[in-house]
């Protein structure tokens, strides 16, 4: 494979598989536009036949409005010289913005080449991409699993799949009934050891959990997993539990006959172990464990169910811990006590076995059958089109059904392709990775993404799948010049990550250093206090013992200190001292990036604390909302008025504006009690005649509600929540008790 090179992208080969490494804010999407239409002009594709995959849908939403954008932009500017100016649409095209689009780099770039290089009349280039205008609704971008559903959808007889298929856009219900089926038949039967169940247990293992570890496991497919040595040698059925069984027995006879004398040897030969571990105290609580696991009829069976210091009284660690040149106090229960603690410990490792070889028949067997159980109810997950697509391209068929893909999609860029994974590869690799792949007549794949982000398994990435497909790429490039940051960042990031050649640790993983690209970006400066352009702030230890916070203190430091600073920054750009070019800087100009739900929300209820409002953007549903919670309990208030119960439950939701105080004074006032009540009845009246919608407007106008939502500072997203969970129930009309119940309008 070539070294690395910076891409020229109106200039490079198209053929052949090509990885486009480059950094946030390096213009990935700029220059997949321009691949694109090079695709479209110079080797007379469709957008049919152009196959574009990202990973997630907002992604794939903006490649393609994008490239559309570009299409539009590259056609305006053919048309400049156009007296009539008229679009491929028929829209007519604004002289200004046609001017403009033919001042753009992108279009000028694109249309030199087009032009100067390939010799091709405009007149081509114009027909081409009206047609592309014209058919870009059936565009081929993708996100992975879309391309996935359409690849077999498209080909069913070679893919050998059901026609018809309906998609599961969840199985968690599917796959704990496989795992239940599992569970009865391979720990809950009558044929299971019980020394297993017990430890099975004691693990926290559940159908749950094994539903939870299935899942994991049919996300990656093709990962291999690491399984101890001596897994699969021959265990004589019994051995390990009759090993104990005979230890304990001997020890326990000795123990009875002489615990008296047994423990006095022991104290008495305190001077000469070393007292580290042989502390009087520590001695005397192994004795009495002693007494305690010999006193029953049978030995412990789970370690949690071993008293604590019990090893003291072994033989092998007695003998570890003698001083230099004193002996060991000897007596035959030491033996023993050590040959019981050994047979206990082999039992666990036999036990830790068995367990490990269930979890292997789990992630094999229960998978399978988990797909059979799809196959046989024509369904399917999003992981199960990755996996049936790669399946059939695996197969004995398999180059059939390449083939066909080949045909029907003759290129493809692949977006954020530093997420793939092993199974991922393997279908690009099948279709478009065969012998030629490395020779710049092949059919173009390009790879395009960010190697340093492959290091974040959270996202399902997996680096060395990465670093393999580096390998095989017939060319690797890298841009290096960011269009989003400005230059004393850019200078800060090159200065810290250029300490380190291996700041990324992984051989193949580099940092390529960026310089400040053409677009002019804002400035933000900071006139209250001297800031530097990067800044890394770090967590105080716990004053209390002078080490690291605990995880929950530690992400309630970070999100405090983080709302203050942009409380800060608000304040003193309001004062004129905080200003982004030359206005100044204002609450949209900011955002916080947070890894889960719960920590945005925390940042999100600091910020309203400070008097700052801010918009939450989450792909989270809202019926995971409080909001969600509190409309339940008002419909179920509603529909029995008369439990005082759920009534009090309605009147403690933040709509009705009573505080804990309130609610608990209703106990000795009967007539509010009686008023309160009586309002409720009248709303389940209105329910029962008028429909649950007409209800709510009315239950929200006579409360109040939005008047004492939008007095708080995220009011306007609790209402509009509100707002939007009052249109559920509406089609319930009179049958009150349903929408409540069944939960399903």
């Amino acid at each position: 494979m070539n070294d690395t090179e910076t891409l020229d992208v109106f200039n490079s080969p198209l053929g052949g598989t090509r990885l486009i490494e480059a950094s946030a804010g390096t213009g990935k999407t700029w220059n997949i536009c321009g691949l694109y239409l090079r695709l479209l002009l110079e080797r007379g594709l469709t957008v049919q036949q152009i196959l574009v995959v990202t990973f997630t849908k907002a992604a794939t939403a903006e490649l393609r409005e994008r490239i559309r954008q570009r299409i539009v932009e590259v056609l305006a500017g053919l048309q400049v010289a156009a007296a009539d100016g008229t679009a491929a649409d028929g829209a007519v095209v604004d002289r200004a913005a046609a001017d403009g689009a033919a001042s753009d780099p992108f279009v000028t770039g694109l249309l030199t080449r087009w032009r100067d290089r390939l010799g091709r009349a405009d007149g081509d280039a114009v027909l081409a991409l009206q047609q592309a205008l014209q058919t870009f609704d059936e565009a081929a971008i993708f996100t992975i699993h879309g391309f996935c559903q359409r690849a077999l959808a498209d080909t069913p007889f070679a893919a050998r799949l059901p026609l018809v298929q309906e998609l599961l856009h969840d199985d968690r219900a599917l796959r704990l009934e496989t795992v239940h089926d599992f569970w009865r038949r391979e720990v809950a039967s009558a044929q299971a050891d019980p020394a297993l169940v017990a430890h099975l247990l004691a693990c926290g293992d559940s159908p749950e959990h094994y539903a939870r570890l299935l899942a994991r496991q049919l996300a990656r497919p093709l990962s291999q997993g690491v399984w101890p040595a001596g897994m699969d040698q021959p265990v004589v059925p019994g051995a390990a539990a009759a090993a104990v069984a005979s230890a304990f027995d001997h020890a326990r006879r000795l123990w009875q006959a002489e615990s008296e004398a047994i423990s006095h040897s022991l104290l008495a030969a305190l001077g000469r172990l070393h007292g580290a571990t042989y502390r009087k105290a520590s001695v005397l609580t192994a004795q009495a464990g002693w007494a305690a696991v010999l006193g029953s009829a049978v030995a412990p069976t789970t370690p949690a169910a071993w008293p604590p210091k019990l090893a003291l009284y072994g033989s092998s660690t007695l003998a570890g811990r003698a001083k230099k040149g004193q002996a060991p106090p000897t007596h035959a229960f030491f033996d023993a006590a050590q040959r019981l603690l050994d047979a206990l410990a082999d039992q666990q490792t036999e036990l830790a076995l068995a367990r490990l070889r269930l979890l292997r028949r789990l992630l094999t067997d229960a998978a399978e059958q988990l797909r059979q159980a799809k196959r046989g109810r024509r369904v399917l997950a999003f992981d199960d089109m990755l996996f049936n697509l790669h399946q059939r391209l695996t197969d004995a068929q398999g180059p059939l059904l390449a083939a066909a893909l080949l045909k029907r999609f003759p290129a493809a860029l692949i977006d954020e392709f530093q997420d793939t994974d092993p199974l991922q590869f393997a279908v690009f690799q099948a279709v478009y990775g065969g012998p030629t792949a490395a020779d710049q007549a092949a059919p173009p794949l390009c790879l395009v993404g960010d190697p340093k982000q492959a290091i974040y398994s959270f996202r399902h990435a997996d680096l060395h799948t990465y670093l393999r497909a580096r390998a095989l790429a017939s060319a690797r490039y890298t841009l290096l010049a960011n269009q989003r940051s400005i230059q004393p960042l850019i200078t800060a990031l090159n200065r810290l990550f250029g300490r380190n050649p291996r700041a990324f640790v992984q051989p193949g993983l580099a940092y390529h250093a960026v310089a400040k690209g053409a677009r002019p970006q804002a400035v933000l400066r900071d006139a209250s206090e001297p800031r530097a352009a990067l800044q890394v702030w770090t967590l105080p230890t716990d004053p209390r013992h002078g080490q690291a916070l605990a995880k929950a203190d530690a992400m309630a430091a970070a999100a405090t200190v983080c709302a203050g600073e942009i409380a800060r920054l608000l304040i003193a750009a309001a004062a004129g001292a905080v200003t982004l070019g030359e206005r100044p800087l204002r609450a949209g100009d900011i955002a916080v990036l947070v890894r889960s739900h719960a920590q945005g929300s925390a940042v999100r209820q600091l910020l309203a604390g400070l008097g700052v409002g801010s918009v939450e953007l989450s792909q989270a549903s809202v019926f995971s909302s409080p909001d969600a919670e509190e409309l339940e309990r008002l419909l179920a208030a509603l529909l029995e008025p008369a439990r005082e119960g759920l009534l009090k439950a309605a009147l403690a939701t933040r709509w009705m504006g009573l505080d804990a105080v309130q609610i608990d004074a209703l106990a000795d006032d009967e007539s509010a009690l009686s008023a309160l009540l009586q309002r409720f009845v009248q709303y389940q009246g209105l329910w029962r005649s008028r429909g649950v919608g007409f209800m709510l407007r009315q239950w929200l106008q006579q409360e109040a509600v939005a008047q004492r939502l939008l007095a708080a500072a995220d009011g306007a997203r609790r209402l509009t929540n509100l707002l939007h969970l009052a249109e559920c129930p509406h089609p319930c009309r009179r049958s009150a008790g349903r929408c409540v119940r069944g939960r399903s309008n």
